[in-house]
């Protein structure tokens, strides 16, 4: 059973200015998921960009939202209600996701790249065999074992899968929501469009689009990558 972690979506931008100013505006936009009045932080000007001038957190605390001087980052951290539900977690994104979209366009900026990450694990009795039997097609002494594939698609969006054994411990849990012992794999799919921003082109994808791209890979790709080793 697939448990839904955490997922990150990013919005990368050249330099956005007088954002403070325009704090109350974008206020108005974040109230139905976030609270306002935004908690400003007291970042003097000439600090690097990318450290966050705004954040908002939601209601119960699951979800914030950070904005910076060149970005936008929406975090959420899902419970029990939704871990095990792709479906739910997906509406949730695409909701923020498209707030997220209409920030952007109130600060006037010019997205260099998109990029969304989710992390999901489920239990593996013997992860590292696992791997190594489904990728490697041999055996090590390893105690540990991490993967990354990553494909490029004609429409300049970067596709990423990093598996990894992972391991809780007495005195070091895993993930808190589990059982302080848990073994299993955790994959990390993120989907961007930083491959156009590399050589210099403007995406004309925006944040649902990708959401697109990681819905199939959850539904599909990670299916087959689990039981065939093999991403379609």
């Amino acid at each position: 059973m697939m448990i839904l972690e955490s997922t990150y979506a990013g919005m990368f931008a050249g330099t956005v200015t007088n954002l403070r100013k325009k704090a109350i505006e974008l206020e108005d936009e974040i109230k139905p998921y976030f609270l306002a009045p935004f908690m400003t932080l007291p970042i003097p000007e000439e600090a690097p960009k990318e450290f966050p001038r705004l954040i908002a957190s939601s209601p119960n605390n699951h979800s914030q939202m950070a904005i910076s001087n060149d970005r936008i980052s929406l975090s959420t951290r899902y419970d029990s209600e939704y871990w095990n539900n792709w479906d739910m977690c997906r509406e949730y994104m695409d909701e923020r996701v498209r707030l997220a979209d209409e920030m952007v366009r109130l600060l006037g900026a010019k997205i260099l790249f998109r990029g969304i990450v989710l992390r999901l694990c489920w239990e593996e009795s013997e992860p590292v065999t696992l791997l190594e039997d489904k990728f490697l097609k041999c055996r090590g002494d390893y105690h540990d074992l991490a993967l990354k594939l990553t494909k490029s698609t004609k429409d300049d969006i970067y596709k990423n899968i990093m598996l990894s054994s992972v391991r809780g411990y007495p005195n070091a849990p895993f993930d808190d929501r589990l059982p302080e012992t848990f073994i299993g794999i955790e994959a990390m799919i993120d989907v961007n469009t930083r491959l156009a921003s590399n050589y210099r082109r403007q995406s004309s994808l925006g944040a649902l689009d990708l959401l697109m791209q990681l819905n199939t890979i959850v539904s599909l790709d990670i299916l087959s990558l689990i039981k065939e080793g093999i991403w379609l």
